[in-house]
This record gives C-alpha cells, structure tokens and sequence, in this order.
C-alpha cells in the first residue's frame, strides 16, 4: 500500500496533537479511584479541581475542557466523560497499568455522573 502525501500529513498532524496532550497522572490504583470517588460525591468547580486533584487526574485534554466552564460551575459530569472516553476506552494507551478494582470504581464513578452504564 502506498502512503500519499496526503495521508502522511494527516498522520504527522494526529501524531503532533497526541504530542500537545499530555497527561501526568491517572486514578489508576484502588486508592486514587477511592480519593476521587469521594471528590465527586459533591458539586466541585473546574477550577478547584484543577488545583487541588491534578494527583489524581492531570490531563491537559480534561483541563481544556474544565476552560469551558464557569468559575463555580459543578464539573462532575465533564469528570466523569473524560474517565469514560479518555480512561476507560483507552487502558491500553498508558504505560502504568490499572489495578482491576480501580477500573470498577471508576466504572461506577462513571455510571453515578453520566447516564452511561456498564
């Protein structure tokens, strides 16, 4: 199969944008899906929660979309898709793994937050 011009700056343009997005941390153990399950069980602001949870999840992608929101506006919703969408469906794309029990405690997180369901 030939690879056109076309094609290889569409993959160089998907592979500059996966290099702009970063992530530093994920609730990948049962400890951190525990500390972030009690975060959301109450109404928390995007900016709070870039401040003070970037332990649990720190992701340029998440924070992006945390912008879109007002200072004070309750950011579980946007929280929970991001866990879904970005964590869930990719596991395979981090280098640390997910201790099992983690993933359910998200899992729930997920089904609490969204109206998705497992």
């Amino acid at each position: 199969m030939k690879l056109t011009e076309s094609r290889l700056r569409s993959i160089i343009r998907e592979e500059l944008n996966l290099l702009q997005e970063g992530t530093w941390s994920t609730p990948n153990t049962v400890q951190k899906a525990r500390k972030l399950q009690r975060v959301m069980q109450s109404p928390i602001g995007p900016q709070e929660f870039k401040d003070n949870y970037s332990n649990l999840i720190g992701d340029d992608k998440l924070y992006n979309m945390l912008n879109d929101y007002r200072p004070g506006e309750d950011s579980r919703a946007a929280i929970a898709n991001h866990i879904r969408f970005d964590i869930l469906q990719n596991l395979g794309r981090y280098t640390t793994d997910f201790e099992p029990q983690a993933i359910e405690i998200l899992k729930q997180i997920v089904e609490k937050h969204t109206t998705h369901s497992y």
